[in-house]
């Protein structure tokens, strides 16, 4: 034992095997990695930004899986982040789309001042209704005209630029990219029925990632 413990204070002090003078314990190397005696210490990369969508039927997990992301907090449209053990900030789906819109914004601004490094907001389908009933009551209108799906894409833009996305210089995730956060889209899967002959199809609608995302 008492040997042992000699051999262990005479290596405590490494030595350069070149001219056998002592080297520097921690001492920096190029490309990012630390030598400590013995072992070298190859550091992590910096984490780039992502922008990027869980989907899935309601009580699958979606909003479970986002909590347990190191360093995120939840934008909760939908008041479903009661009981995790996570961040998360509550909107009043009581006001209006303006000012929800705006406490989003808002809220956002909190956290990337609280140093979150993963933004969630949940859920995209219930931003995409707000975003939906601004719409009406700007155009003056009950219900989007269906026709050839025009009003669904003027709404549809107006969320993406709202999100913006990895080539945008403007929107949300890009003002999250310039503080090295990324933003996690949850959103719904809906169940869909047609009618083929005398049965139904059932089929889900997958939300679309357009480009910029990942």
């Amino acid at each position: 034992m008492t040997q042992q413990q000699n051999t262990a204070s005479q290596s405590d002090t490494p030595q350069n095997p070149a001219n056998g003078t002592e080297q520097n314990p921690s001492e920096q190397n190029q490309g990012g990695q630390k030598k400590t005696g013995r072992f070298t210490h190859h550091k992590a990369p910096i984490k780039r930004p992502y922008m990027g969508m869980l989907y899935g039927s309601p009580g699958v997990g979606k909003t479970t899986l986002a909590a347990s992301i190191p360093n995120a907090i939840i934008i909760d449209l939908e008041w479903g982040a009661d009981g995790y053990t996570c961040d998360y900030i509550k909107l009043d789906p009581m006001d209006s789309p303006a000012e929800i819109i705006e406490e989003i914004q808002k809220a956002v601004a909190y956290a990337v001042k609280q140093g979150f490094t993963t933004i969630v907001i949940d859920s995209l389908t219930t931003l995409c209704a707000h975003f939906e009933k601004l719409f009406l009551l700007q155009a003056g209108k009950l219900s989007p005209d269906a026709d050839y799906g025009r009003d669904y894409d003027k709404i549809n833009t107006l969320v993406k630029t709202f999100l913006g996305d990895q080539q945008s210089k403007t929107g949300l995730f890009p003002r999250l990219k310039a503080h090295n956060c990324s933003l996690l889209l949850i959103s719904h899967q809906k169940d869909m029925v047609d009618s083929v002959g005398t049965s139904n199809l059932l089929y889900s609608t997958v939300p679309q990632l357009y480009k910029g995302m990942r």
